[in-house]
């Protein structure tokens, strides 16, 4: 603490100094003395680089003298010559002038500034494998020189420009080195580092949809590279900034595994590639349901989590009603392991809904199907109502069931919707913002874009357990 204050306070003291030379030169400069000199005329400043400067008086004098060695004096008639040295140190300093005419004088204060510590506009500099120059801009005084304590950089002074130039480095390592700046007595440091080459794939893992694929990977590699892959159904081609993967088709197979290996110089990276099926998280998450319904477009914005690991999921959203939108009443998706598939059945008892008439309803999810010109909704449960297949750019293509009616005729399932159910009297009644008939609708996972549809055909004859035809 005390030498704290003590430096606080001989910084306090320079400034008074300083303040109190401007004070005095300014007196000396306006008024007149016994020997009838004044000063008329400074034509430079003082400088940390020092050089000369003069003063110009009133009168010629006999001589001038200087109180500090650093600051010479010479006097020509009316004209002191100061010259002064370079100041090296961060302190600036005063000199106090004397010029003598007979037994009278004039004194002045000459006050030069201290240098500056040579400051880098960026004390990290970085440079890649390949190499080159920088310039960097340094604040500075005085002229200052720049030292690297590696080879590997040079370095060179142009004016108050720091030039840095990297060799190559071709290897797998990491360059890191340090510059100093000195500028008479005061220094600084920069680090400089340069990083070794590079072979880095944008993804060390890829899966590839099942039916065949082909896709794109962009790699950052310092030098050429090459790229193979260790199993044929697999096949790479690249370039010097990406590779691109292609799959055969792999239908009704097991899943299946191949390694791609760069290589560049002494570098080697790996991708793992899996080809298979859908898995059940991979229908987890939020996604937007787009389709048409007689030729208007509609969506729906969907929620799937889990409730059964790896067999179901609770579906919220389909539809904009109080139930569609509510998580309490969503319905009931699965998941077939062996497919791929995600599908909706028919349910019944799904929740029980209480509107504003107070009256309790049974909630359940039907299919509909059109008949005679006419639609209706399918009573019973364990239908399927609509197949869902994750397609190849990451959407899922839903497809409409198949009901088949005791007697054996056969119905697409146009629409699949919530019904309520009345405790009380057995009335049967369903939302408005629920109607769309949906037929084949898309759904793209939330944040992501579909880029093309390539629909999968699957068996979609489903038949009932029990049904009820009912008119909608």
């Amino acid at each position: 603490i005390i030498n704290l204050k003590n430096t606080i306070m001989k910084k306090f003291i320079n400034i008074f100094m300083l303040l109190l030379c401007v004070c005095i030169v300014s007196c000396d400069d306006s008024n007149d003395n016994d020997a009838g000199l004044e000063i008329v005329k400074r034509d430079a400043t003082a400088t940390a680089t020092g050089g000369d400067l003069t003063v110009t008086l009133s009168a010629e004098g006999d001589k001038a003298v200087s109180d500090q060695a650093w600051c010479t004096v010479s006097l020509s008639g009316k004209v002191v010559k100061a010259t002064l040295e370079a100041n090296t140190t961060l302190e600036g300093r005063t000199a106090l002038i004397t010029v003598i005419k007979g037994a009278n004088s004039l004194s002045f204060p000459i006050t030069q500034p201290g240098n500056l510590i040579p400051a880098a506009e960026d004390n990290n500099i970085a440079f890649d494998a390949h190499g080159g120059t920088q310039r960097i801009h340094v604040s500075n005084s005085l002229p200052f020189t720049a030292t690297p304590a590696n080879s590997w950089l040079s370095a060179q002074v142009d004016g108050n420009t720091l030039v840095l130039t990297a060799q190559t480095n071709y290897t797998n390592n990491n360059l890191t080195t340090k510059v100093k700046l000195v500028s008479g007595s005061l220094e600084s440091e920069i680090t400089v580092t340069q990083s070794g080459i590079q072979l880095i794939p944008e993804k060390t893992t890829q899966v590839m949809y099942y039916t065949g694929d082909e896709v794109n990977i962009k790699v950052n590699s310092t030098l050429p590279f090459t790229a193979e892959s260790d199993e044929d159904w697999l096949t790479v081609a690249y370039d010097e900034s990406s590779l691109t993967l292609t799959a055969t088709d792999n239908s009704g197979q097991p899943n299946r595994t191949a390694t791609v290996t760069l290589t560049s110089e002494t570098l080697t990276a790996t991708i793992a590639v899996t080809q298979r099926l859908p898995v059940y998280t991979d229908y987890l998450g939020s996604w937007t349901l787009a389709g048409m319904n007689n030729g208007a477009q509609f969506t729906y914005d969907l929620t799937i989590e889990q409730a059964t690991a790896n067999s179901t999921y609770n579906l919220a959203g389909w539809g904009k009603s109080v139930l569609g939108a509510s998580a309490e009443y969503a319905i009931r998706a699965n998941f077939d392991v062996t497919s791929g598939l995600i599908y909706i059945t028919a349910q019944e008892d799904i929740a029980v809904y209480i509107d504003t008439d107070d009256i309790p309803y049974n909630v359940m999810f039907y299919g509909q199907i059109e008949m005679g010109g006419s639609v209706y909704y399918v009573g019973g449960s364990g239908y399927i109502c609509y197949i869902g297949m994750l397609q190849r750019d990451g959407s899922v293509q839903w497809m409409n069931g198949l009901v088949t009616l005791q007697g054996g005729a056969q119905y697409e399932v146009v629409g699949g919707k919530y019904y309520i159910e009345s405790q009380e009297d057995g009335s049967m009644l369903s939302f408005n913002a629920d109607t769309p008939f949906m037929r084949e609708p898309v759904m793209t996972k939330v944040g992501t874009s579909a880029r093309t549809r390539s629909f999968m055909q699957v068996g979609k004859g489903m038949t009932i357990e029990t049904s009820k035809l009912h008119a909608r």
